[in-house]
């Protein structure tokens, strides 16, 4: 096939040691019954086959561009990919995900009003070793809903949004992006998605479509991200901040409740992987307040972790030690599967 010029949409798949599961990735966005579109792949440094594959595919079909750089991260990759995009709308996959035939269809189906700046699907979540997954949302409107900006407060809880703040199963305009100067963070490796959704929802003026079309299967890893979080205590502080100072203007802004995003999680991760009494004394009063007051505690293990953080804040030592035995034990329950004795933790 020739190379497509000014395609209605690009399709961006950043791609790092994905050579297991690419060709799945590239197959499913391949045979799209909507083809009006450009693949862009961007190889962040990948050290296996996957750099390979890229080209291979490339070489046979033009809509396929690919961009090999030094790995930089998924948020940078995907900035190389905005860089270099040219097509009317921008959907994201990731490439150990796949999506069927009918993704970009559907998606799209919904942006014939001319006031339509973003489409959200929802997505099928799957593990390799058969186990269930946590996140599921069945509860999530059926049909299709939209919302205006003045709908933001209702959007946001309705939706989920805080917990499906991922760029994937998503349409972007992509002159919004570049009027904007959207990009996603680099310095941080979790949550860019979420920093990258929201910037976006500030930036446009028109309607989000919500469908709960499931066109898009998100392959959850154990030792991805989403399972060891932001990996230690410096990170976590900092992404707590980051996204605390996003998302507090945007409430006021909107008339958004506090409560729907769950901040004080963000904190709660970095508390509980603190090393240092150093560390725990980064956390300032400011900060400690805002976690007791908007904590959402959820099995016994956060009441435990909430009890202690009220009384010993002003005894880091206290509290470090307390983190660290809490930390070991469930770490070895969870490197011991034995789900059911966490299971007995809550409430």
């Amino acid at each position: 096939m020739v190379e497509q010029k000014n395609p209605e949409i690009t399709v961006i798949v950043p791609v790092y040691n994905a050579e297991k599961y690419l060709r799945q990735c590239l197959d499913s966005i391949m045979s799209q019954k909507f083809v009006d579109f450009e693949l862009v792949l961007v190889d962040d440094g990948s050290t296996d086959g996957s750099g390979k594959i890229c080209d291979e595919y490339a070489a046979e079909d033009g809509r396929i561009r690919v961009f090999h750089r030094k790995n930089g991260g998924a948020s940078s990759a995907r900035n190389t990919g905005l860089d270099n995009a040219t097509g009317k709308w921008i959907a994201f996959v990731d490439s150990d995900d796949y999506v069927n035939a009918d993704y970009l269809s559907d998606l799209h189906s919904y942006v014939g009003q001319s006031d339509t700046d973003l489409v959200i699907s929802s997505l099928e979540i799957f593990r390799d070793d058969g186990k269930s997954s946590p996140y599921n949302f069945d509860s999530l409107p059926k049909g299709t809903v939209s919302y205006d900006k003045s709908g933001y407060p209702e959007f946001i809880t309705e939706q989920q949004i805080p917990y499906r703040g991922y760029s994937v199963s998503k349409l972007f305009r992509a002159d919004i992006i570049e009027k904007s100067h959207l990009r996603f963070p680099e310095e941080i490796s979790f949550c860019e998605d979420f920093c990258f959704l929201f910037g976006y929802l500030d930036s446009m003026d028109g309607r989000v479509v919500c469908s709960s079309d499931s066109d898009y299967y998100y392959r959850e890893r154990e030792g991805s991200l989403v399972h060891v979080g932001v990996g230690d205590f410096d990170k976590g502080l900092h992404l707590y901040r980051k996204i605390k100072g996003l998302i507090i203007p945007f409430t006021e802004k909107y008339g958004c409740r506090i409560e729907a995003f769950d901040l004080a999680s963000f904190l709660h991760r970095a508390i509980m992987q603190a090393t240092s009494v150093r560390q725990l004394k980064m956390i300032t009063s400011e900060d400690w307040d805002f976690f007791m007051a908007h904590f959402h505690v959820i099995s016994r293990k956060t009441q435990a972790d909430k009890w202690m953080v009220s009384h010993f804040r002003s005894v880091p030592g206290v509290l470090l030690l307390y983190v660290m035995i809490c930390r070991q034990l469930r770490n070895s329950l969870m490197n011991a599967n034995m789900w059911k004795v966490l299971d007995t933790l809550k409430k």
